[in-house]
């Protein structure tokens, strides 16, 4: 029904050089291994400022009400914003904005009757993933449709970007936080991927045609290496069995890259940059500004080896074109 092309057509809020404005809104399921960090540096400067709102183990409902949870998490020595300004010595971190509302309209909240007179600011597309059950149950998944055509899109409408839609993966282990009634991993990811879809059908019913929603299709992604790949959707995974791996978080960065741009990253550049983290992990690498990988005193898990990466870049890529062909969407 039209709501994931990968067309990047112009449009008002495209930065000068071309570069794009990203902001993301969501829970673990992208903080874990940074994952706005890894898409900005795996997209060789073709994202020019990406900022987020994100809290664990929300839902995009209740993230507007509770706002960002990250003061602790991020607080690293890569989240320390440097200022040349010798009178400042209070150290900032920087996590993201402190509200959905800030993060998209600045200062000034949106004010749905008085749209036009609020500026705000103005992003290229932003990344939303709700709480990976609630969209697979029906009662969750209306109740979150409800809350996004009201709540967000005067927001949304507002700054100008494209909401994508990032259709997160079903558990690795079947029945784990009180998700029994989900059923397997196939049938956990079919009512995932239901919910998403009729999510975008909702959003494109009330926004702009240049503002239809995109799926980043991360979770049929994850189901393709299933069937084709047991050991490696296992390594998608961390320890827990729902939050990504480092092996996951870069799958599904490669997949949000294609949602956008309508290509993969650069291969050549991910091998040397996994080439330079090998040798001096200070000095490069896709995770060299990652504010946060597992959290502190998980077991620190494996990165992605030359031949995992492109494995997982080749899945991208293709389960992207194939979900871009099946709804009848020109791919680039």
């Amino acid at each position: 029904k039209g709501h994931f092309g990968t067309n990047t057509k112009n449009n008002e809020n495209e930065s000068k050089n071309g570069a794009k404005r990203v902001a993301c809104i969501g829970n673990s399921i992208q903080y874990f291994n940074d994952c706005p960090r890894l898409l900005e540096n795996i997209s060789n400067g073709n994202i020019s400022n990406q900022d987020s709102c994100l809290r664990g183990g929300v839902s995009l409902i209740n993230i507007l009400k509770q706002g960002n949870g990250m003061r602790n998490k991020f607080r690293t020595a890569n989240a320390i914003i440097k200022d040349e300004s010798e009178q400042c010595k209070t150290v900032k971190y920087d996590i993201g904005a402190p509200s959905v509302q800030t993060l998209l309209c600045g200062e000034n909240h949106c004010d749905e009757k008085n749209e036009e007179e609020n500026s705000g600011l103005s992003w290229d597309f932003i990344i939303m993933n709700d709480h990976t059950q609630s969209l697979a149950r029906l009662s969750s998944r209306l109740e979150t449709i409800q809350t996004l055509c009201s709540d967000y899109v005067p927001m949304i409408r507002q700054c100008g970007g494209i909401p994508i839609l990032l259709m997160t993966a079903a558990y690795r282990r079947e029945g784990i936080m009180d998700s029994d009634d989900l059923g397997t991993f196939e049938e956990f990811s079919e009512k995932v991927e239901k919910g998403y879809i009729e999510l975008a059908n909702a959003l494109s019913e009330v926004l702009p045609t240049l503002q239809r929603p995109r799926i980043a299709p991360v979770g049929m992604a994850y189901k393709q290496i299933y069937f084709e790949d047991k050991k490696q959707w296992e390594r998608l995974y961390h320890d827990d069995h729902f939050h990504p791996s480092p092996h996951g978080t870069f799958l599904q960065a490669c997949v949000l890259h294609f949602t956008i741009f309508g290509y993969i990253p650069d291969e050549k550049e991910i091998l040397l940059q996994i080439e330079r983290e090998k040798v001096d992990s200070s000095e490069g690498g896709i995770w060299l500004r990652a504010r946060m990988m597992e959290p502190k005193g998980d077991r620190v898990q494996s990165r992605p080896d030359k031949d995992e990466a492109l494995y997982l870049l080749d899945v991208a890529k293709r389960v992207c074109m194939e979900y871009n062909s099946n709804l009848d969407r020109p791919s680039k």
